[in-house]
């Protein structure tokens, strides 16, 4: 049993506890004492937010327009749907959160569609991951890179070409020219893994014409210094999943989720500009609080 389990039967035989005294004194007709109607009314409140947390919120999946003012970029991406999730984390079969997101992404009608790594955890999770790719469409392309959890267990060599096999093109330490429907082209790139320090800027960028206008995927937000010395324009990253509890006092109380960099939203600093997605899925514990999953919409002026 693992411990979130072992907390979640906790609170959830509390609560119950709690409750079946309030309900026996008051069939019994006896008096309540003011601490047990306080206690009761407590854990009952916990067991709402607990089921909210862990069976509610991880599943409403928001649509969130995101706003990039950048001229040079824009001259390329303008009048484009650009799309972006992250860190979907899917498990053995397309779960209703799953099928939810499949839907929005479609429902989009993307042009582009950008997927900022963590796809998955285990080989087991390759069918339902496959199954998932399959079904979106992107009128120009999916494109994705790699992330931490997506070495875990496998030859990523292998990965790669398997993902490859439904459409998407995936990104290591390289770039590619895309030529859209306006004329013009987009220079993106990619890079592997930063919070596993497998990232080659340098190589990535390797044959961009300079003052090209570049539009960067990478994983984690740790890539950020090293995009605003190489003046990319826009950075796409994930990793972070919001901290999956809204609430700072609360966020602060766990190593795992209190991260040294910001935990979502646009970063800005000289040319370049970084947002960083809340993700999809979950890790650690499954629970999202205040911190909907996300699928964001990229409009570039």
């Amino acid at each position: 049993m693992t411990k979130f389990s072992m907390v979640k039967y906790a609170v959830l035989s509390g609560a119950i506890f709690v409750v079946g005294i309030t309900i026996w004194s008051l069939w019994s007709k006896r008096n309540i004492p003011r601490f047990c109607t306080a206690l009761s009314i407590v854990a009952v409140c916990g067991v709402l937010v607990f089921v909210y947390a862990t069976a509610i919120e991880p599943n409403w999946i928001a649509v969130k327009k995101v706003v990039i003012n950048d001229s040079a970029l824009a001259k390329s991406l303008s009048g484009l749907r650009v799309v972006q999730v992250s860190d979907i984390h899917i498990r053995k079969d397309l779960s209703f959160r799953d099928r939810q997101l499949i839907s929005k992404i479609n429902a989009l009608h993307p042009d582009l569609l950008f997927i900022t790594g963590d796809f998955l955890e285990n080989m087991d999770e390759l069918p339902a991951l496959n199954n998932m790719l399959r079904e979106i469409t992107a009128r120009y392309g999916v494109y994705g890179v790699t992330g931490n959890t997506d070495y875990h267990r496998f030859n990523i060599d292998g990965l790669v070409r398997e993902l490859s096999l439904t459409g998407l093109t995936m990104l290591r330490n390289e770039h590619r020219q895309i030529d859209l429907p306006n004329g013009k082209k987009l220079w993106l790139a990619g890079v592997d893994d930063p919070v596993t320090r497998r990232d080659d800027l340098t190589k990535a960028l390797s044959g961009i014409p300079d003052g090209e206008p570049v539009l960067l995927l990478a994983h984690g937000p740790t890539i950020f210094p090293k995009a605003v010395r190489a003046k990319v324009n826009l950075v796409l990253v994930g990793h972070t999943h919001g901290g999956q509890v809204g609430i700072p006092f609360l966020r602060r109380l766990s190593k795992y989720a209190n991260r040294d960099m910001p935990m979502s939203g646009i970063v800005s600093e000289g040319r370049t500009t970084m947002f960083i997605n809340r993700g999809i899925g979950t890790k650690t514990l499954p629970i999202r609080l205040f911190c909907r999953p996300e699928i964001t919409v990229i409009e570039v002026r």
